[in-house]
């Protein structure tokens, strides 16, 4: 296994901040980034119809669910491939086209990138974000030598890499190394700004989209996600898998998330409209809020980081902190958003107290 250069947390996937007069009710989780309302009762019914038949194995290769999805987007379906989760599929890129030299990636990211290389036996050389956050593209750019195999680009902070960014970075990175664009929060970004992969690796042998159910879909717990790529990297992949990855109900509910299209309108639009509504909210408390495009905001607290996620642990709402760096909270619905205020208020750097009163929430029917 080779040494990675990436800071690695010391429990890199903790979801809980943990106090001791926490409240004995189940804890909200807006730790993980998960959807904080279930889908839609159509999935659900799917879900448990394919779960009667737990004697039959899945198809083998999720199939039906592969052409369905390369039907809705447009492409052929041998750019699909169907796995369990996006780390999943990632841990498989990174094995077939980064083991033994380097995966470059910004930092603060996705805290399984840095333990998905070292798995593979590859390099992480992760660099740093810009001061307001955003990739720095630059840098990844020149970061590229004989050694480098994989760049991961992603919204590690909420914010975007916009339109035209990417082909920028394209025309300085040598087409040996493979881009892989996560977009598991592409679905809660604006469309006129965020770029889209699928678009790009028309054009780009070296462009993956990786895109999963968990975010926007609510699947989380089925652990479903996708890649387009080009035709003969599928293949690849789905050569050095095993067969039945995902299971039958996890299939269903998938193929059933497909053909909500207003549910999963309505749900994004909640999320921006809370998203707002939550970074302002913060900001006129006096924190440093990154605009956020994804289902969680990223909280600029330095070493006010542990002192927030203490607060909102001890009213029973778990946050990722990250400690003398920041907090992530994931958006929910419009009370628990409240509550998140009324807690992170106590800490504001700014004026105390509860938060801004002329911040109602506009209810959508």
């Amino acid at each position: 296994m080779t040494t990675s250069t990436a800071p690695v947390d010391p429990q890199p996937l903790t979801t809980n901040t943990r106090c001791e007069n926490a409240p004995t009710v189940p804890p909200v989780r807006l730790a993980l980034n998960e959807s904080s309302i279930p889908p839609p009762a159509a999935v659900l019914d799917a879900f448990l119809r394919t779960g009667q038949t737990p004697h039959r194995y899945p198809e083998p290769f999720s199939e039906t669910l592969v052409a369905a999805i390369a039907s809705q987007l447009g492409v052929a379906a041998d750019h699909v491939f169907v796995g369990a989760g996006s780390m999943g599929i990632l841990q498989g890129l990174i094995r077939l086209l980064a083991a033994g030299g380097e995966v470059v990636y910004p930092w603060r990211s996705f805290e399984a990138y840095p333990l998905l290389a070292d798995n593979a036996s590859a390099t992480s050389i992760a660099l740093p974000l810009r001061p307001d956050g955003r990739c720095d593209l630059a840098a990844l750019a020149g970061s590229c030598n004989d050694a480098t195999r994989m760049i991961i680009l992603s919204n590690p902070t909420g914010t975007i890499v916009e339109k035209g960014e990417i082909e920028w970075l394209l025309e300085r990175v040598p087409v040996t190394v493979t881009i892989v664009l996560d977009e598991a929060y592409r679905d809660f970004a604006d469309p006129d700004r965020i770029q889209d992969g699928i678009d790009l690796l028309r054009h780009q042998d070296n462009v993956v989209a990786l895109r999963t159910f968990s975010k926007a879909y609510a699947l989380a717990g089925l652990r479903v996600a996708f890649s387009v790529s080009a035709p003969a990297l599928a293949e690849k992949l789905r050569s050095t898998s095993f067969p039945y990855r995902v299971n039958a109900p996890a299939q269903a509910a998938a193929l059933a998330a497909l053909n909500e299209h207003e549910w999963l309108r309505r749900h994004c639009a909640m999320v921006r409209r809370e998203r707002i509504r939550l970074t302002h909210g913060l900001r006129r408390q006096g924190w440093t809020v990154w605009p956020s495009q994804a289902n969680f905001v990223w909280l600029d607290a330095g070493a006010d980081a542990a002192r927030i996620g203490q607060a909102l642990a001890s009213v029973g709402i778990t946050v990722r902190v990250f400690p003398d760096e920041g907090v992530r909270i994931t958006i929910a619905d419009g009370e628990i958003n409240d509550r998140v205020l009324s807690a992170v208020a106590s800490c504001a750097p700014g004026q105390l107290g509860s938060p801004d009163r002329m911040l109602q929430r506009k209810v959508e029917q």
